[in-house]
């Protein structure tokens, strides 16, 4: 996101870049502030708390947060997300999460900015996307995170395979949070209703190991952005 000097006049381009991180930025509030309430009390409030929460945080900061493209600040970044979303967590009327949940939701988002800022850098690298890399990730980040609704259409119609149903829900950084908070959240009231996953047999990816992609592919995405040179503008 571009972030102007002080006295300095956005050029149109930027503008519409500001305004196009601005807005998607309100959506996620607005996204965020629906799904606390999906499905009302019944709700284990401070679980879905910390699935949500994370999820938001990680996008928040790729829209909000400058990357130049470098290992650093890819790091920094991605630490800057655990801060927030450790801040935002302890400023919420909640109860005592378990420091094992805590430190497995933290490192959950942690991953999750680290590979959602390596692919963007990696996007920034070719003409075509370099202008639309951090909205061409989030809207690639929202897809895959309400996977488990898009696609439960097709699961109904379609007789899938315990691991087709378990490759399904493990794309979805939503599962992946949810893991690593131990959180069922297929099997909660809304889920339950809305989606065929709660019925079936399934299960959870293991977060550590799911950290471990991510962390490999966002390890595989900086060193192809390092080595490959920016398209010619």
């Amino acid at each position: 996101m571009f972030h102007p000097a002080p006295g300095e006049r956005m050029n149109p381009v930027q503008r519409k870049d500001w305004l196009l991180h601005w807005g998607l930025a309100a959506l996620l509030v607005l996204l965020f502030q629906h799904t606390m309430s999906l499905s009302g009390s019944s709700f284990p409030s401070d679980a879905w708390l910390v699935v949500n929460l994370g999820l938001a945080t990680s996008l928040t900061c790729l829209l909000m947060l400058p990357h130049t493209g470098s290992t650093l600040s890819l790091v920094f970044n991605s630490i800057a997300s655990t801060g927030i979303f450790l801040l935002m967590l302890f400023t919420h009327d909640k109860g005592t999460i378990p420091n094992t949940i805590l430190l497995q939701s933290t490192l959950a988002v942690f991953t999750t900015t680290l590979l959602l800022f390596s692919l963007a850098g990696f996007l920034k690298r070719f003409r075509a996307t370099a202008e639309i890399a951090l909205p061409t990730v989030f809207l690639l980040a929202l897809i895959t995170g309400s996977a488990t609704l898009w696609l439960g259409p097709l699961v109904e119609l379609f007789v899938f395979s315990d691991a087709a149903a378990n490759a399904i829900i493990a794309t979805s950084p939503l599962s992946y949070i949810s893991a690593a908070a131990e959180y069922d959240y297929l099997r909660s009231e809304w889920f339950y209703r809305n989606t065929p996953f709660g019925s079936l047999s399934f299960a959870y990816p293991d977060s550590l190991l799911l950290g471990a992609i991510y962390l490999g592919l966002a390890a595989v995405l900086q060193t192809l952005t390092l080595r490959l040179n920016p398209d010619p503008r």
